[in-house]
C-alpha cells in the first residue's frame, strides 16, 4: 500500500510538472522584475516635467562607469543613439537652471571610460563605458557625451529608433534578447510606466494592438529609420456643443496613396504633434478662445515657408486658465482610438503663454508629420524592428503579463489586453469551429485543447500506471 501511494503521488507530481513545462513552452510567462531575465530587459518609466507642470517627458534612470554615475535619460523614439550631458551652457536662464538639476556624466571620473571619437563640428564626443540598465550591465557600450546642450535637450536621451548602433540592436547582438523589439508603456497618470526590451506587457493596453508597417527614412540621417502610424480620423467634443468630426479633406488633404491615411511618425521626445495645415487650422478654429499665433515658436527654431505660409513657428494660443473642458480624439488605422482631454492638450510655454499641443508642417516632408508625447501619453506602442512594424493601441492597466518576443516574421505575440468587449469573443461552443485548432497566445501557433505530453513522457506514465495496477 505504501509503495502504491508513493507511486501514485509521484505520478501526480510528474504529470503536473510536465503540464507546467508545456504551459511555459506555449507562452505562459510570469511577469519579470527589472533586469535581464526571461529574454527581456525591463526599465521603469516616469513622467517628469521639464519646464512647466503639464509639459512632461518619459524618463528612465541608468548608471554609467566604474564609479556608477547616475544618469536620467528622456526616451526618444526618433533618435537611435544614447546621449548624456557633461555640463550645461544654455542661454535660456530657466532651461539652464533645470538642466543643472539633473546629474551629469564625467568620463574622467570613470576608470572604465574610453574615448572613441573626439568632438568635431556639430558631432559630440563618442565614448564607450559600462552602462547599467535595470540589473543588466552592458560593458563597453558606445554613446555620445555633450559638453553643451540646447534648450530642448535638458537631459540625456536614450534613442529608440533603429540602426545598427541602437540599444535594442546591441542587446540582440549580445544575446540578451531574442528579437529587436520593445514595448513602451508611458504609464497612466501618477503611475510608473515601463520600457521592455525584447518583450511586451499584454496588461497595459486596451483589448488589442493594431499593426502598422510604414517605415520612413529620416531625412536627417540616411541610416536611421522611423515608423509611422496612419491617422484616419479626428474629432472634437466640447461641453454644450454637438460632436464634431473633421472631414477627410482635413485629415488627409494631400491624398497620399497609403492604404488608409497619412503615416505619422511617433516622437516621444517632443510635446507638440505636427499636423497637416488644414487639420491644424480646423482644430484651432473649433476651440473657443483659441487665437492663431504666427510667431508662437520664434525662439525655438527657424521657420519653414511653403506657398508663402510659415509652418514650423505657427501655433494656437489659449488662455492658461481656467482649463479647457472637452476631449479631442484621433483614430489610427481601423480600430485604434486615442482620446486626450483638452486640458492635457494645452502646453504652457511661458508663465503667460499657453498653446495647443500642435503645429503645422511642410507637406513635402513626410517624416515631419508626427504624433507628440501629449497624444502618446495615452497610447501603448510596441516596436517590432525585426519586421519594421509598430503595434499601436490605447493605453490601459489591468495588471502585468510580460511576454518575450521571439525571432521570425510572425513571432510577435498577438494577445488580448484589457477590457475586450464580450461580443468579440463568443462563449457559445457552436461559435467555435471544431475542425480548427485553438490559437495560442502567439500568432500562428496552435495550442492543444489538452496538455501535450511527449512520447517519452507518455511511456513513463504508462509504466507507472501499470505498476499501480499490478499492486492491486
Amino acid at each position: 500500500m505504501k509503495l502504491r501511494a508513493t507511486i501514485a503521488r509521484f505520478l501526480s507530481v510528474a504529470s503536473l510538472a510536465m503540464v507546467g513545462t508545456v504551459a511555459s513552452d506555449i507562452g505562459d510567462f510570469v511577469p519579470q522584475a527589472e533586469g535581464a531575465t526571461g529574454g527581456v530587459v525591463v526599465l521603469s518609466v516616469t513622467r517628469r516635467g521639464i519646464l512647466f507642470d503639464n509639459a512632461t517627458f518619459h524618463m528612465v534612470n541608468i548608471t554609467i562607469g566604474g564609479n556608477s554615475q547616475s544618469a536620467i535619460l528622456s526616451l526618444d523614439t526618433s533618435t537611435s543613439s544614447m546621449y548624456v550631458n557633461s555640463d550645461c551652457e544654455i542661454d535660456f536662464p530657466v532651461a539652464d537652471y533645470m538642466c543643472r538639476k539633473y546629474p551629469k556624466y564625467d568620463p574622467g571620473a570613470s576608470d572604465t571610460s574610453e574615448l572613441l571619437n573626439p568632438p568635431r563640428d556639430r558631432t559630440p564626443a563618442k565614448y564607450a563605458d559600462n552602462v547599467k540598465i535595470g540589473n543588466l550591465t552592458l560593458e563597453k557600450y558606445d554613446f555620445f557625451v555633450r559638453t553643451a546642450t540646447e534648450s530642448t535637450q535638458l537631459t540625456g536621451r536614450l534613442g529608440l529608433a533603429h540602426n545598427k548602433d541602437s540599444i535594442a540592436s546591441d542587446l540582440v547582438a549580445r544575446g540578451v534578447i531574442n528579437s529587436n523589439a520593445f514595448g513602451f508603456n508611458p504609464g497612466l497618470m501618477n503611475k510608473t510606466g515601463s520600457l521592455i526590451f525584447g518583450g511586451i506587457d499584454t496588461k497595459k493596453y486596451r483589448c488589442h494592438l493594431e499593426r502598422f508597417q510604414h517605415p520612413v527614412l529620416d531625412k536627417d540621417s540616411r541610416d536611421r529609420i522611423l515608423l509611422g502610424v496612419e491617422m484616419t480620423g479626428a474629432s472634437l467634443t466640447l461641453p454644450g456643443m454637438p460632436y464634431k468630426a473633421f472631414d477627410s479633406a482635413s485629415v488627409n488633404p494631400y491624398n497620399y496613396t497609403y492604404p488608409r491615411g497619412i503615416p505619422y511618425v511617433t516622437r516621444s521626445e517632443t510635446v507638440f504633434s505636427a499636423f497637416p495645415a488644414r487639420l491644424f487650422h480646423a482644430i484651432g478654429k473649433s476651440i473657443p478662445g483659441a487665437q492663431y499665433e504666427q510667431d508662437a515658436f520664434s525662439e525655438q527654431g527657424k521657420s519653414t515657408t511653403v506657398d508663402n505660409t510659415t509652418f514650423s513657428r505657427v501655433g494656437y494660443s489659449v488662455p492658461c486658465s481656467p482649463s479647457l473642458e472637452g476631449t479631442i480624439s484621433f483614430t489610427f488605422g481601423q480600430t485604434t482610438h486615442i482620446s486626450v482631454p483638452l486640458s492635457s492638450f494645452v502646453v504652457q510655454q511661458t508663465r503667460t503663454l499657453c498653446l495647443l499641443a500642435m503645429t503645422a508642417t511642410n507637406p513635402e516632408d513626410l517624416d515631419t508629420y508626427a504624433i507628440g508625447s501629449v497624444i502618446l501619453d495615452d497610447a501603448y506602442m510596441a516596436f517590432d524592428w525585426a519586421n519594421y512594424a509598430i503595434w499601436f493601441g490605447e493605453l490601459d492597466d489591468c495588471g502585468s503579463n510580460i511576454v518575450p518576443v521571439d525571432k521570425g516574421k510572425d513571432a510577435f505575440p498577438v494577445m488580448d489586453g484589457c477590457n475586450c468587449p464580450k461580443t468579440e469573443h463568443p462563449q457559445d461552443p457552436k461559435d467555435d469551429p471544431k475542425d480548427e485548432p485553438k490559437k495560442d497566445q502567439k500568432k500562428g501557433v496552435a495550442a492543444p485543447s489538452t496538455a501535450y505530453l511527449s512520447p517519452s513522457s507518455l511511456a513513463l506514465v504508462a509504466l507507472l500506471i501499470a505498476a499501480v495496477t499490478l499492486l492491486d
